[in-house]
C-alpha cells in the first residue's frame, strides 16, 4: 500500500473525494490533502489572533487570487473534464479553505457571479463568490485566471481588522497588519512572518501521521468541504448546507 499527500483540489467532483476518502479507509491508507496555507506561519498567526480576539468577533472577510493562464502553458486548465472548473477551483479553493480555516466556522450558504470564459465557455474566467457562516460572518471571494497575479486576505470584526498581502506565498516572508479599533483610537502594527517552512511543516505532518498510523482523515474531510462548496455554487449558482 501507498499513503498519499494529494495536490489540491482533492478530486473534481464530490463522488470522486468520497471515492478517494473509502479507498484510503478500506487499504488503511494516510491520505492527506496538500491545502498547505494552513501550515503558513503567517495563517496560523492569523487564525490565533482572531481566536484570541483581537479583533472582537469576526463580521465579514475578503479574499482575492488572480493570475493569467496561459493556454500555451496550462493547456489542461481549459478542459473542464479534466481542470473541473476555472480559476474558482484552481486557486480560489486557496481562498475559501484559508477562511475555514481562521474563521473555525463552516459555510452555511452561499451564491455565486461569474463571466464564462471565451476559450471554454462551459467555464468561468473571472468569478466572485458570497459566502455565510454558522459563526454570522460574511465572506466574499474574487477569483480570476485573467487579471494581473495578486493574492490577498482581510477579516474585519467589531473591534479590528487583520489584513494580509500576498497570503498564499509559501517562501520568504508575509506581512500581517493589524488594525485595533477602540472607540476612536486606532492602532496599526505590522509584523513580517518567515514562511520558508510552510511545505516542510506539511510534509512532517503527513509522515507524522504516517508514523502514528493515523487514519483519521481530517485533512481529506476538509478537502471534500472545500469541492463540495465550490461544486454547488458552479452547478446550482447557491450553496445550502
Amino acid at each position: 500500500k501507498k499513503h498519499v499527500l494529494c495536490e489540491k483540489p482533492m478530486a473534481i467532483t464530490p463522488n470522486e473525494c468520497i471515492t478517494l476518502i473509502e479507498l484510503a479507509k478500506k487499504n488503511k491508507c494516510i491520505f492527506h490533502v496538500g491545502h498547505v496555507l494552513r501550515f503558513s506561519n503567517a495563517i496560523e498567526k492569523v487564525k490565533k489572533m482572531i481566536e484570541q480576539g483581537m479583533i472582537g468577533s469576526p463580521r465579514y472577510a475578503h479574499s482575492y487570487f488572480s493570475y493569467i493562464a496561459d493556454p500555451q502553458i496550462r493547456s489542461w486548465i481549459y478542459n473542464p473534464q479534466l481542470s473541473g472548473g476555472g480559476p474558482l477551483l484552481d486557486a480560489g479553493i486557496h481562498c475559501l479553505d484559508t477562511i475555514r480555516f481562521v474563521l473555525n466556522s463552516e459555510v452555511s450558504s452561499g451564491k455565486i457571479e461569474k463571466i464564462q470564459n471565451s476559450i471554454s465557455p462551459s467555464l468561468e474566467k473571472t468569478a466572485t463568490c458570497i459566502l455565510s457562516f454558522k459563526n454570522d460572518c460574511i465572506a466574499s471571494i474574487i477569483t480570476s485566471h485573467s487579471a494581473a497575479y495578486g493574492h490577498g486576505l482581510e477579516i474585519t470584526g467589531t473591534q479590528g481588522k487583520i489584513s494580509v498581502c500576498e497570503f498564499a506565498k509559501c517562501k520568504g516572508s508575509v506581512t500581517i497588519k493589524f488594525e485595533s479599533h477602540q472607540e476612536h483610537d486606532i492602532k496599526v502594527v505590522s509584523e513580517e512572518y518567515s514562511i520558508d517552512d510552510t511545505h516542510p511543516k506539511q510534509i512532517t505532518s503527513f509522515c507524522n501521521a504516517i508514523l502514528s498510523e493515523n487514519t483519521l482523515n481530517e485533512s481529506a474531510i476538509n478537502g471534500l468541504r472545500n469541492v463540495e462548496i465550490i461544486h454547488q455554487l458552479y452547478h446550482h449558482g447557491f450553496y445550502k448546507n
